[in-house]
């Protein structure tokens, strides 16, 4: 019976060793599966990585390249488009080119323009003014394009682009240097050449059927223009140029800015858009009436032709209409429009009296618009301006410079013109002496300070 015992212990203890024995069997058996299973993965995943490293190498040399070809290509492009440029201006004194081949020697120096290509631009320019000066030669004419039924709207985009290029330059440009003055003699000339018809040989004669059509051509160029920001490089220019110790624009030079900011607003009938734009950006030049009529009277002459001075005044009847151009101009700029209108007021004395009413009234609000920034003493919220002395807002001593320059002192000239006996006492007559006296009040006290 014990000896049956020990051999069932005996028996077992070995299948429990047996069965432990199966189990580690089957752990090593496990773990090498696990193990084979994780480096084929790895491996999986380095050759997938390898696989798109190598793709994005190809896409990346592939991209270089074309890069590569693309600016070479670019650039081969432009220089032979360039020497095209230079042969034909070469050649120019010995040879006429029609206006289809200016046409499409502009196309291609239009296409790789860059700042680079100043002097050709103005060589181009020249040639175009050139073959609109030529007698009796139809084809030769620049503008002759504007009458071909498959050219007309290309070559309008053109112009409007040739145009803007000059307008871009004469916002750089300082007149008071002498080889800038002829340049911007030359990109006001394209403007003037362009923007009207007066000019053109096409329309003479039996042409003078077209003037219409090329009239609305012209129209639509301003107004291209004008979306552009036209008025405000006229203005930069006026600025540059008159608002210095000497004016560096020339009577000739002045005339054609004058006409220039003129043109638009006729051909729109005075609209109150465009009567805007030509009081904030040429009207509230400093002294510009004064210069005008010291430079150029024609120009004056045409101001009254046109009766601007009404116009401006009607305009500005309305309250908001003057609130609006004096929150634009803000104290020192709201100045130099005052100054200006007051000396057309001066100028124009028929005017004056019949508007009297509307015209003091809006001295006034612009006065009164001034006064809300003038402080009594220095600040550090202040700026000493020359006219109203401390000042709340920033002072643009580019419009309105040192008060011993000569623009500050033209600009105290239209101002005295204020209360000049005569001037009072052609207001005084209509309205009456007690009327709107606070201005006359403010403008004394200008005068004993």
């Amino acid at each position: 019976m014990l000896h049956m015992l020990f051999k069932y212990i005996a028996h077992s203890e070995l299948q429990r060793s047996r069965q432990d024995q199966r189990k580690t069997q089957g752990c090593t058996m496990f773990s090498a599966a696990q193990s084979s299973k994780s480096e084929f993965l790895d491996k999986a995943r380095q050759a997938r990585e390898e696989r798109k490293g190598y793709k994005a190498r190809d896409r990346a040399a592939t991209l270089i390249q074309a890069l590569v070809r693309r600016f070479l290509c670019r650039c081969r492009l432009q220089k032979q488009i360039r020497k095209e440029v230079d042969d034909l201006f070469q050649d120019a004194g010995t040879t006429k080119r029609n206006a289809l081949s200016i046409f499409k020697i502009a196309q291609k120096l239009l296409f790789i323009f860059c700042q680079d290509d100043k002097l050709r631009f103005e060589k181009l320019c020249r040639y175009i003014l050139g073959s609109m000066d030529v007698e009796n030669e139809p084809k030769v004419w620049y503008v002759s394009l504007a009458l071909s039924k498959d050219l007309t709207i290309p070559w309008i985009k053109q112009i409007k682009d040739l145009l803007w290029i000059s307008c871009q330059f004469l916002k750089k440009l300082k007149p008071d240097i002498m080889q800038d003055n002829k340049l911007v003699t030359l990109y006001l000339t394209m403007l003037v050449t362009f923007t009207d018809t007066s000019t053109w040989k096409i329309v003479r004669g039996k042409g003078e059927a077209l003037r219409p059509a090329l009239t609305r051509i012209c129209e639509n160029i301003m107004g291209h223009l004008n979306q552009k920001g036209f008025y405000s490089i006229l203005q930069i220019l006026l600025t540059n140029g008159l608002a210095r110790s000497r004016p560096s624009l020339t009577k000739g030079t002045l005339t054609a800015v004058f006409t220039l900011a003129l043109r638009p607003v006729i051909a729109a009938h005075f609209s109150d858009n465009l009567l805007r734009s030509l009081l904030i950006h040429i009207m509230s030049v400093p002294a510009v009436v004064s210069h005008i009529y010291t430079i150029t009277p024609e120009c004056m002459t045409t101001i009254q032709t046109h009766d601007l001075l009404r116009k401006f005044i009607l305009f500005l009847s309305c309250e908001e209409q003057c609130v609006d151009i004096c929150v634009c101009l803000e104290g020192s700029h709201t100045l130099c429009l005052l100054g200006n209108l007051i000396h057309l007021g001066y100028l124009n004395e028929k005017v004056l009296e019949e508007e009297a009413n509307h015209f003091v009234t809006e001295l006034t609000d612009m006065l009164s618009y001034c006064q809300r920034y003038v402080s009594q003493k220095k600040s550090n919220l202040t700026h000493w301006h020359p006219v109203l002395g401390w000042f709340s807002q920033t002072v643009d001593y580019g419009s309105v410079r040192h008060p011993h320059s000569l623009i500050t002192d033209r600009f105290v000239l239209s101002c005295r013109l204020l209360w000049l006996l005569s001037f009072q006492n052609q207001v005084s007559m209509t309205l009456g002496a007690k009327q709107h006296k606070p201005i006359w009040d403010w403008a004394m006290k200008w005068d004993l300070n």
